[in-house]
């Protein structure tokens, strides 16, 4: 018999925004509705590691999007299909947090994986180019700081506010050394 415990939301690929999580909506699953879907993770289908990944807090990550998108866990869910995680161990998830959900990483992301499109307008968010996102640990420490606290911000928030993004991308450009100006003019976009 499981305990309530052991009953968790599950985090669908639509349900993640940038630095939160949109609850409340319905998804479409196996032909059915679903407002708050969840899972006993003690079914015997879902192994060890993968139970104890899912009760990790951790970093949600959309696999399919039309922009890069992530999200902090913070109480342990469980992820399906075109979801990833990580556990950020060694560095403050909220400086990750703020790096994946900024317009250089999505700059990234559509120079290096941008023929990756799938209907719909959307592109794929594979793990290869999750893994290949360079993360800056060493270097100016108040502006990764300052990336930490906005994101930190974003994601108490119940939505955006655009002076705050805009903050938090002038703080990732400036944490890695470079300007927007800069990356459009020696590597433009693709054409959509």
């Amino acid at each position: 018999m499981s305990s309530s415990k052991s009953v968790v939301r599950i985090v669908t690929n639509s349900q993640i925004e940038p630095f939160r999580f949109r609850w409340g909506r319905k998804i479409k699953l196996y032909k059915s509705d679903y407002y708050h879907p969840r899972i006993d993770l003690e079914c015997p289908q879902i192994n060890e590691p993968t139970r104890s990944f899912f009760s990790k807090n951790k970093l949600v990550l959309r696999g399919v999007s039309q922009q890069t998108c992530a999200s902090w866990d913070d109480t342990g869910y469980a992820l399906l299909v075109a979801v990833h995680g990580f556990v950020p161990d060694t560095v403050d998830p909220y400086l990750v947090l703020g790096i994946l959900n900024s317009s250089l990483c999505d700059w990234l992301h559509r120079v290096r994986f941008y023929s990756a499109r799938i209907p719909k307008g959307s592109l794929r968010y594979p793990i290869s180019f999750w893994e290949s996102v360079p993360v800056v640990i060493e270097g100016d420490k108040d502006t990764a700081c300052q990336v930490a606290l906005l994101a930190k911000q974003l994601a108490d928030s119940t939505k955006s506010d655009p002076a705050v993004v805009n903050a938090l991308n002038e703080s990732v450009f400036q944490l890695y050394g470079v300007s927007e100006e800069e990356l459009n003019h020696h590597y433009p976009l693709p054409k959509g």
